[in-house]
């Protein structure tokens, strides 16, 4: 998993401006774009499941599985992250320094992944199934917050400069 991050991460350092620009497509539409995906994962965990029957148990995803994707995928290498990576190498070629040293700060935050996602084994003996629904839910609110900002702060971002461009 921390390595997909890392990949997902490196590539929006070094690809994901001349995606961008190739498709015509602004920072404060992708940051929206990318808020209202984030919000949509959040909604989509906050309903109450039921648990499924001990004999489909077997065949879904293990406990695990379910309480560390959700969290890890959106908040680690999702819209929110890739935007932020993408706008940190922005503003370091602005001030001259080179996009390895983004680069470099992504594979330190994929060993830090490694080391909690390593770790959640334990946590996730300690919860239990209905500590699992509490995280599950309170991280699908934390999403729909996340989403709700990224947004606001694009649409914020979009009036900015375009409230620049007119001034001029």
């Amino acid at each position: 998993m921390s390595l997909a991050v890392f990949a997902i991460l490196a590539g929006a350092v070094l690809v994901g401006p001349f995606v961008l620009e190739m498709f015509g497509i602004s920072f404060a539409a992708f940051r929206v774009g990318g808020g209202l995906v984030v919000t949509l994962t959040g909604l989509d965990m906050l309903p109450r499941r039921d648990p499924l029957p001990e004999e489909d148990a077997a065949a879904a995803l293990s406990a695990a599985d379910q309480l560390i994707v959700p969290v890890a995928m959106p908040l680690i290498a999702g819209p929110g992250t890739i935007i932020t990576a993408m706008t940190m190498t922005a503003r370091a070629s602005s001030v001259g320094s080179p996009p390895w040293m983004v680069v470099v700060a992504v594979a330190v935050v994929a060993a830090v992944v490694w080391v909690v996602l390593l770790l959640s084994g334990v946590l996730h003996q300690r919860v239990g199934v209905r500590g699992e629904a509490i995280v599950v839910r309170f991280m699908g609110l934390v999403l729909v917050a996340i989403g709700a900002q990224l947004v606001l702060a694009g649409i914020a971002d979009f009036f900015g400069a375009t409230g620049a461009r007119g001034a001029g």
